[in-house]
């Protein structure tokens, strides 16, 4: 079974995405499938084009990548991922061009995501013809992996066959420290960690840390990473005259859980007009951490519901529902600062993130099997054989 990944970024980038296909290659590659990475040669934090430079960019990074995937060898399927946008309809052009089959990871939703963040204006030419492209791609595919029933229903895949869900999970590679760590200081702390892109959510945030500012509560809003909305939020906070809000740098993997561990509760948000169209894969390991989470953004819906039902610790508040969100942490300023007392070991976590990483990896295993090695004309399984031939 040979397979072919198109990804803007692949391993060793740490991207996401590139360690989501990272981990799901080495979990494929246990049970015999040959996997190559075809993605862009840049970095995942380099500084990128604005504008039409941006566009242009892209467009050239489409050719790039479909030259590449069309003098490369065959493979049994390609595994399409969403970015750079327009990249399942070069995958699905060269699967039709070698021959194979198509299996697309919808990370994201295009050209929806960039109507809805007003980079595409609807209705436009670009849309039309992108919507027009999109449509063939998705019906060129064999197999559609969705984050969550969200995405299923956006795209109109609840009952199709072809329409599985699987979310992200931690990254394998994150590092689990044996120490134990605790918050340190006099300050609660929240801290968002990651992308600050333009499809998560910040005014919230800086609202209702002003808020408990004014209040005199003892809590500092911590920032960690970079993006997009990095610059706008640094200016927003500054407009509010906040004197509690820090910005910090990645952190790196094996400084990740630790950081986050030194924080008494955790933030992911996301913009309401995104709900179904991507997932912040920051969730997956969040989720897993003993601390109470915060998430901003669409109220009713799949990440929220799982959220609720995932630890009632958790906090879910609506986009723009600052007075709710500081009400709720000043509420709560003794819980937090009596369950932070409790060390934690983050090697504790490592059995955890293996066991969902390979439950998902089984996943995508028994479909990839069923589309690729079906039934014998007699109604007996085939046997799984794979090519020794290099992808």
């Amino acid at each position: 079974m040979r397979i072919l990944v198109i990804n803007k970024y692949v391993p060793p980038e740490p991207a996401p995405t590139a360690a989501l296909i990272g981990d799901l290659a080495m979990i494929l590659r246990a049970k015999g499938a040959e996997v190559t990475h075809l993605g862009a040669e840049e970095g995942y934090r380099d500084n990128r084009p604005q504008g039409w430079r941006r566009w242009l960019h892209e467009i050239q990074l489409l050719l790039r990548l479909f030259w590449t995937g069309l003098t490369s060898k065959r493979p049994d399927c390609i595994l399409c991922l969403s970015d750079p946008p327009g990249i399942l309809f070069v995958a699905a052009i060269l699967a039709k061009l070698k021959g194979t089959r198509l299996v697309h990871w919808a990370m994201d939703v295009y050209p929806d995501t960039a109507v809805a963040l007003g980079e595409v204006r609807p209705g436009g030419l670009v849309h039309r013809l992108a919507s027009s492209a999109m449509s063939f791609s998705y019906r060129s595919c064999q197999l559609i992996a969705c984050l969550d029933c969200d995405m299923l229903e956006y795209l109109r895949m609840k009952d199709d066959p072809r329409a599985f869900i699987s979310s992200p999970w931690p990254p394998l590679h994150i590092a689990f420290s044996e120490g134990s760590v605790a918050p340190r200081g006099e300050r609660i702390q929240w801290m968002y960690s990651g992308n600050l892109g333009r499809a998560h959510e910040y005014e919230t945030l800086l609202r209702a840390q002003k808020l408990l500012e004014d209040a005199g509560h003892p809590f500092e809003l911590v920032f960690q990473g970079g993006g997009n909305a990095w610059t706008a939020a640094r200016q927003l906070a500054s407009d509010l005259g906040l004197q509690q809000c820090r910005w910090e740098n990645y952190a790196p993997s094996d400084n990740l859980v630790p950081s986050l561990l030194q924080a008494h509760v955790l933030i992911a948000t996301q913009r309401q007009e995104v709900r179904g169209l991507l997932w912040p894969s920051k969730l997956a390991l969040l989720k897993l951490l003993p601390r109470p989470l915060v998430w901003v953004g669409p109220h009713e819906g799949a990440i929220s519901t799982d959220l609720r039902n995932h630890s009632a610790l958790n906090g879910v508040f609506a986009v723009g529902d600052f007075h709710a969100l500081a009400d709720w942490l000043a509420l709560r300023i003794n819980d937090f600062a009596k369950e932070a007392e409790v060390p934690f070991s983050p090697a504790t976590l490592k059995p955890a993130c293996l066991g969902i990483a390979h439950a998902e990896g089984e996943k995508w295993w028994s479909h990839l099997v069923q589309l690729l090695l079906p039934d014998s004309p007699d109604g007996a399984p085939l046997k799984a054989t794979f090519s020794e031939e290099p992808a």
